[in-house]
């Protein structure tokens, strides 16, 4: 049972890394491809904070966890400020003259 739950807990960050090489691979495909691989940017993002999450999870010593779970807030937080400009109206600048 203890290996099942190992494995359980070791998943986020294995799946939010395998998502975000994935995400990476399929862009420079894209690329090469004549495509500008940008709608491959939130899921790399998605998987690398779920990487981000799922070391907090499986990390051992208390340091290793506060400085994950830094890191994740820090993602997570600068994710939610890109997204927040991004929807936010554009103010354009009034003509000179």
């Amino acid at each position: 049972m203890r290996d099942v739950l190992s494995a359980a807990v070791s998943l986020p960050w294995m799946i939010g890394l395998a998502v975000a090489l994935a995400a990476l691979s399929l862009r420079r495909y894209e690329r090469a491809h004549g495509g500008n691989g940008a709608r491959w940017q939130r899921v790399y993002e998605a998987g690398l904070l779920l990487t981000f999450a799922g070391l907090v999870l499986v990390s051992s010593e208390p340091w290793r966890r506060v400085l994950s779970g830094a890191a994740t807030l820090l993602y997570a937080g600068s994710l939610w400020a890109e997204r927040r400009r991004e929807r936010a109206p554009r103010e354009h600048p009034a003509p000179e003259g």
